[in-house]
């Protein structure tokens, strides 16, 4: 990027100057955070110029002559450097300060951690920086940001459990390397005050007596009831000595023979709150939502599947963690395992090591190396469609023309893109991007698609702020892959090389992390042993296979409305179910999905959706999930011995 002077600067004699923000290895820097501000040496408070989140490296145009350049990162003053402009000036480099690492630990007054609170971190002029939830620990995650290094630098945090419940600590700083920041609230951990429930029938008229029975329910977030009350003949009931946190509060109507929902809301219960007033809900179905399984997605399993994985290595670039990137790549090809490495094509051509294994590597085993095309280093969103088109169409040739391969995938730089970069990749014959999930949502179609969507749906590793990534066990990663081929039909997963380096506090350092390395090797094994095809991410619409949905007899859906009405015993109807296991018509699939949760709500859960299925509100597909789940926990076998 070419950075043009001010107007008073265009007939003036000037110089092109390459400008690198680096880190104490001399490595450049994640722009993320930061700003250049351009001083002449005669005026130091106003600046020249100012570069947002800049290129990294810039270039930039100036005047022969001298400048300050002062450099920021969460507003925090980091660096400068005194320039002289002469004909012999070409490149410079910033060395900034480190970052730190806190990690927050949230308490009541009574020295109890808060779990569920949000954190959220601001520089002193007020910008958030980073944002965290707390733990059953009452931790955060530990955020990375710049070390504060002046008096008038700082920064504050507000820790909410709701709007209306806050608590701000006003000004704190850390140190460089690892920090933790205890925080003890000034909220109680129970509440001793009376709390008022009041129904009303209207917005403004209480329910009577005369308007029916109700009794109120409260559910915490383990779906466990903790307690219950009558609701008297004004339409109040009353708690007290609550712990504070969110709850699920039911309101039951047994004015007839079968209790209803009248209402259910999700409340936060807080020292000094208001009366909570409910009124009645619309939707009925409502009423199963508190039972729901945390970690289900709410989409239905695809019509298609893969039944397969394809892992994507992120972030591959020049001069960076060359000895980690090339054994992380050697891996894969060990157990003759497909990955798509994704190159960040516009940090990419000069690094003559790396260009060399990739060509050697590829021209060995071209069907085992994908090649993606990650871009630049900012949002695609930030620039135009024509900018758009230019970055993607020159870094797909300069990939191409480094290592003879054109890329087949494109990645979009941190997840995000737009029409704009889609009809780009039109013009340029891309048919796949792959993005993040928590970006691009379901559903992704596996067939009949002129841009195929297969975004990363499970990580070896977790990102703190800033560049900051952590490798994670084998076996939460497998979990997660599980749920991504059984709601999507395939599974995208992603690494990087940080997750796999040894690290120096913040740095990162050219050394593979054997522990972490060891955990992917399991988890290819893993996937291997479960019987799920390896493929590259251009490979998953390839290999798919159309589900065949089982016919349920008309008999059983009559048998599932008895007992959704209590006419018949929750034993004789599982017997109904193991028939279907028997005759094969229900089957229990491969993937078997590890779902947290005890019988009693496992059932109670599944009686829910069996209800919804008889009122034609779920569709078949999605009630043989219901039905395999309690297959998969062995429900129907346990039940069965318990009676």
């Amino acid at each position: 990027m070419i950075l043009a002077l001010p107007a008073v600067f265009a007939y003036a004699e000037t110089s092109t100057v390459e400008l690198t923000i680096v880190d104490s290895n001399e490595d450049p820097i994640n722009p993320w955070g930061m700003y250049v501000e351009i001083f002449s040496e005669n005026d130091r408070k106003t600046p020249i110029l100012k570069m947002e989140q800049p290129v990294n490296p810039s270039q930039i145009l100036l005047e022969k002559g001298k400048y300050v350049i002062n450099v920021y990162r969460q507003d925090m003053f980091v660096g400068y450097h005194i320039l002289t402009i002469d004909d012999s000036t070409e490149k410079i480099k910033i060395p900034i300060g480190n970052m730190g690492g806190t990690l927050f630990i949230i308490y009541y007054d009574d020295n109890k951690p808060i779990q569920g609170t949000k954190v959220e971190i601001f520089s002193h002029k007020g910008i958030k920086w980073a944002e965290g939830v707390t733990g059953h620990d009452g931790r955060t995650e530990r955020f990375w940001l710049q070390v504060p290094n002046s008096i008038n630098e700082y920064y504050s945090a507000k820790i909410s459990l709701s709007e209306e419940v806050s608590y701000t600590v006003p000004q704190f700083r850390f140190a460089q390397g690892l920090n933790n920041e205890i925080i003890k609230t000034p909220w109680k951990s129970i509440v001793d005050d009376l709390i008022k429930i009041q129904l009303y029938k209207n917005i403004r008229e209480p329910i009577s007596g005369y308007d029916g029975k109700f009794t109120i329910e409260l559910y915490n977030n383990n779906n466990d009831k903790v307690i219950q009350s009558k609701v008297d003949s004004h339409g109040e009931a009353t708690f007290s000595n609550m712990p504070v946190g969110f709850y699920f509060l039911r309101v039951l109507d047994s004015s007839n023979s079968e209790s209803k929902v009248w209402a259910i809301k999700e409340i936060l219960i807080h020292k000094n709150m208001d009366e909570i007033k409910i009124f009645e809900s619309n939707d009925q179905n409502i009423d199963y939502e508190i039972h729901s399984i945390k970690n289900k997605p709410e989409i239905e399993s695809p019509d298609e599947t893969c039944n397969c994985v394809a892992f994507r290595l992120d972030n591959v670039q020049d001069y960076y963690l060359i000895d980690v990137q090339k054994e992380l790549i050697n891996l894969f090809l060990s157990k003759d395992v497909p990955l798509t490495v994704g190159i960040i094509g516009k940090n990419f051509g000069s690094d003559t090591e790396l260009i060399d294994f990739l060509k050697t590597t590829i021209s060995k085993n071209d069907k085992l190396i994908g090649i993606g095309n990650h871009g630049g280093i900012s949002d695609l969103t930030t620039i135009n469609k024509d900018e758009q088109l230019e970055l993607i169409r020159n870094t797909n040739n300069n990939i191409f023309n480094m290592i003879d391969k054109k890329p087949s995938v494109f990645i979009p730089p941190f997840g995000p893109y737009n029409a704009d970069t889609i009809s780009a990749l039109n013009q340029e014959n891309v048919s796949y991007i792959s993005s993040v999930s928590s970006f691009d949502v379901a559903p992704y179609p596996l067939k009949d698609e002129s841009l195929f969507r297969f975004p990363s749906t499970a990580s070896t590793g977790y990102i703190e702020q800033g560049r900051a990534w952590y490798g994670i066990p084998a076996n939460q990663t497998m979990n997660d892959i599980k749920f991504s081929v059984r709601d999507y039909g395939f599974a995208v997963v992603l690494l990087h090389p940080h997750e796999y380096a040894k690290r120096s506090g913040w740095f990162f350092e050219n050394q593979l992390d054997v522990t972490q390395y060891f955990e992917l090797d399991e988890l290819i094994d893993e996937v291997k042993n479960y019987g799920l095809k390896l493929v590259l991410i251009d490979d998953i619409n390839t290999e798919t296979l159309i589900f065949s949905i089982p016919s349920i007899p008309n008999w059983f859906k009559t048998t599932t409305s008895w007992w959704v009405e209590d006419k018949i015993n929750t034993s004789g109807y599982l017997r109904s179910i193991e028939y279907l296991i028997e005759k094969k018509i229900i089957q229990v699939p491969q993937i078997a999905i590890d779902i947290q949760d005890n019988n009693k709500n496992t059932l109670l859960v599944f009686k829910n959706n069996a209800k919804l299925w008889v009122q034609d509100k779920m569709s078949d597909k999605k009630f043989i999930n219901e039905i395999e789940i309690l297959i998969q926990q062995d429900i129907v076998h346990q039940f069965k011995k318990s009676r």
